[in-house]
Formats: structure tokens, C-alpha cells, sequence
């Protein structure tokens, strides 16, 4: 597998991620909340929109709620997509939103 990016990791306040390529229409998109608190905490992608070169990964963070019981210890919650692309691009440009 090749990343499709220069470095293998960006982070983008709290979340970074990673792009895969699969096949040569197949890529895979990786998104991690770094250093969580519990184990309660969960990250979601809850749509990917792809134009061209340009990929919008939208995701949402998921708190655990105040009366639940998690073990305190250190996470990295991660989700991933995988879909296909039309085209073949040397860089693909990743905007991150917060739902």
C-alpha cells in the first residue's frame, strides 16, 4: 500500500489521519482523536465527499455520557472509510470537519 501524501501523519488540532491507497481507484482514509481520556470516547466519519483531488472528511467526536462508566485510561478512538475515486492524483488535499 502507498500513501498518497507526502508524510504518512498530519494533525489537525486534536484529529489526524491517514490516506491509503488500495488499488488504483480504491483508497483508504483513517482518522484518529488523539490522546482521549477514556475509553468512552469515540470517533465517527460520517461522510466523505470527494471532488476531484480535493477530499472532505466529515466526522463527529462522541463523548461518553456523564453517568457512564469507562475505564480511565489513555485512547486513540479511530474510524475508517474505504470507497473508490475517479482519477489518479499524485496529492489528494484533505479538509477536516467537525459535525
Amino acid at each position: 500500500m502507498d500513501i498518497l501524501l507526502a508524510a504518512k501523519d498530519y494533525i489537525q488540532q486534536d484529529i489526524s489521519y491517514q490516506v491509503i491507497k488500495l488499488s488504483d481507484n480504491k483508497i483508504k482514509i483513517v482518522i484518529h482523536w488523539n490522546h482521549t481520556p477514556s475509553a468512552g470516547h469515540k470517533i465517527k466519519i460520517e461522510d466523505v465527499i470527494i471532488e476531484g483531488d480535493e477530499i472532505k472528511v466529515v466526522y463527529k467526536k462522541h463523548h461518553p455520557k456523564g453517568d457512564s462508566i469507562n475505564c480511565q485510561v489513555i485512547t486513540r478512538p479511530t474510524d475508517s472509510w474505504e470507497g473508490n475515486i475517479n482519477g489518479n492524483f499524485d496529492k489528494y488535499y484533505i479538509t477536516l470537519a467537525c459535525k
